[in-house]
């Protein structure tokens, strides 16, 4: 297995065991509590994924001190993981998808890709210009 993999499936289960973590002891603080909503770990799971998606029905709430913690918890994870995939969407468009996007209207027009960003290569982009003002030219590296 590739390294990148090996420690993708590691933080992926660092991360299981820490929410599988926090929903026990939600689940432990909450269940005997006199006046809790959260009764089995199927309400505190409930809880968690209405609170970690932003719905927040209120149907549930935690009641004791640790509860508490435990739901600014969920909170502060909730906030990280809605901005980290805003910032995955605006990286996408911003990287790929505007320039996919502004490629798509150019279907019409003829296309030339020169591997390298050269002498050579601007000089017969330019000759290419001449013959076609409305071709598009994309460059790959620029050579050092």
């Amino acid at each position: 297995m590739k390294r990148r993999n090996k420690i993708y499936l590691y933080m992926t289960t660092v991360l299981m065991f820490i929410y599988i973590s926090l929903l026990t002891l939600l689940y432990l603080s909450e269940h005997n509590a006199a006046d809790a909503t959260i009764h089995t770990f199927g309400d505190a799971l409930w809880y968690s994924l209405v609170t970690l998606t932003t719905v927040g029905y209120g149907d549930l709430t935690p009641v004791t001190p640790l509860g508490h913690a435990i739901g600014i918890v969920f909170l502060l994870l909730s906030a990280g993981i809605m901005m980290t995939l805003f910032g995955a969407v605006i990286s996408f468009v911003a990287s790929e998808g505007l320039p996919l996007l502004m490629l798509g209207y150019q279907r019409k027009k003829n296309w030339y890709y020169f591997a390298d960003y050269s002498i050579e290569s601007i000089t017969l982009a330019a000759n290419i210009y001449k013959e076609d003002p409305d071709a598009v030219i994309i460059y790959g590296e620029k050579k050092g």
